[in-house]
């Protein structure tokens, strides 16, 4: 005969392992699925930083526009640098294909948009520090993963109450 004490941590190990288990694989799934999220909000509001840069009136916008030091943009008329902001490099931040991409500059690593404005034959880069950029991402996907790590131990607790109660 199996003794109530090995039955009670057989099943308090088997629960809570199993528990932890599921819990891991969901917090790593909603973790990923998060980022990817916040991946596509950041790219969203690169896009309109584009939009917004693209239709400037480069004419009458001082050469030196200060950003915060995670936002950088230029526009280019042909092979001509119109305007930029302020700390932004005097050659093209990526290449002239439009889209997203990813280029190394100032030390850093940014995500990058090449936008064109075809009416205008005109050129538009904004580029976002990609170090920051996960970093706040990851902040807030963290804290919603955060309760499920602090929910296990206080359900093993509950579980060995539950189990030992049950086996009494």
């Amino acid at each position: 005969m199996i003794p109530m004490h090995s039955i009670r941590l057989f099943l308090i190990a088997s629960i809570l392992a199993t528990l932890t288990l599921f819990n891991f694989i969901a917090a790593l799934q909603g973790y990923q699925s998060s980022m990817e999220e916040a991946d596509t909000l950041f790219d969203n509001q690169l896009s309109d930083i584009a939009v917004l840069v693209a239709n400037l009136n480069t004419d009458s916008v001082d050469s030196d526009i200060l950003l915060d030091n995670n936002l950088t943009f230029q526009v280019w008329e042909q092979n001509e640098l119109l305007t930029a902001s302020q700390f932004a490099p005097t050659d093209p931040i990526n290449d002239i294909a439009a889209g997203f991409d990813y280029a190394n500059f100032d030390g850093y690593r940014w995500r990058t948009l090449s936008y064109s404005v075809p009416d205008l034959d005109r050129r538009v880069i904004v580029a976002e520090r990609s170090d920051l950029r996960f970093s706040l991402a990851e902040n807030v996907v963290l804290e919603s993963v955060f309760p499920i790590l602090i929910g296990i131990p206080l359900v093993g607790i509950l579980i060995w109450t539950i189990v030992s109660f049950g086996l009494r």
